[in-house]
């Protein structure tokens, strides 16, 4: 039912630069699957949950972050945000991606939750999220077969994610 294609191809749909990054030696995150979205890629919004910054937005607010919570900046690398004002953290340290709910208020260890996945691992989840959108879209969709095919799908990118996974599209 989804369709994921390679990550390169999935950079190469998203809003590109106009011109490379002249250093990225700035990034804490040494991901190379980051820094080549860095390289590549605007500000995108992938889905309304996932909106990931270029390297000019992470920059801007990762000095804000540093200047306003600087406890947090010094073990997080924001990446981005999703609509309602959630955002994704890279830590500099394991590599994961890491969710942060602003329901939780200021930062606190109790907001983040890790997904235990890879940058690279991530997109591979927007590229479903991507899907299921325009699955939920279709007329009258079987959600119970789509929501068995969506966890089965998020399961194969790390066993559980589906259950850790801060959305819920179903209930």
């Amino acid at each position: 039912m989804f369709n994921l294609t390679d990550n390169g191809l999935f950079l190469g749909s998203l809003a590109q630069r106009k011109q490379p990054p002249a250093n990225l030696s700035i990034v804490p995150v040494t991901d190379t699957v980051y820094h080549a979205f860095l390289a590549r890629c605007a500000t995108s919004e992938i889905t309304p949950d996932i909106i990931l910054f270029g390297l000019e937005e992470a920059q801007k607010e990762n000095a804000c972050l540093r200047a306003h919570f600087p406890e947090v900046a010094d073990i997080y690398w924001m990446a981005g945000r999703s609509g309602q004002g959630d955002e994704w953290f890279i830590s500099p340290t394991t590599g994961t991606v890491l969710f942060y709910d602003h329901d939780t208020g200021e930062y606190t260890s109790e907001g983040f939750t890790d997904l235990a996945v890879s940058f690279d691992s991530f997109l591979l989840l927007a590229q479903v999220l991507c899907q299921l959108e325009q699955f939920l879209d279709a007329a009258e969709p079987d959600l119970n077969a789509l929501k068995t095919a969506f966890t089965k799908e998020l399961d194969t990118i790390r066993s559980g994610l589906a259950g850790d996974y801060p959305y819920n599209y179903f209930d």
